[in-house]
């Protein structure tokens, strides 16, 4: 009898260490922003794959990537790395570009454009764009 015992206070442990690991996880994942939902939040502000091939093509930006995927992933890899405050900061600014309410002005032209999207440069910068 004391074998069956024992096996069966170990199978009890062993389930509960594994319900532990799950609820731990569960937790972490409600409370850090993970790279998934990131991608979910932000990738819609993200400029679209003819702005990045064109940019490619004009040689206008030195890219931190070579594929539209592999730059998307860089964008949310550069977002991960901000602080919660500082993504909660960028999702309201997406959200005011996406109302249309930010305007941008080159000084040479004196055009006003409305921002459309954003990216993050090889050095990690936000960069807004409007369209041309």
């Amino acid at each position: 009898m004391p074998p069956k015992k024992k096996i069966e206070t170990e199978l009890t442990l062993s389930y509960l260490n594994d319900r532990i690991d799950k609820l731990e996880k569960q937790i972490e994942t409600n409370t850090k922003p993970t790279e998934n939902i990131l991608y979910k939040k932000f990738e819609q502000f993200i400029i679209n794959d003819y702005t990045l091939y064109r940019m490619v093509e004009l040689e206008t930006e030195e890219l931190p990537c070579e594929g539209y995927l592999e730059f998307i992933n860089w964008n949310i890899k550069c977002i991960n790395d901000l602080s919660k405050e500082r993504q909660d900061w960028l999702y309201n600014l997406c959200l005011l570009i996406k109302n249309k309410e930010i305007t941008m002005m080159d000084e040479e032209h004196c055009t006003l454009w409305t921002a459309t999207k954003i990216f993050f440069d090889k050095n990690k910068k936000l960069c807004i764009i409007h369209p041309r």
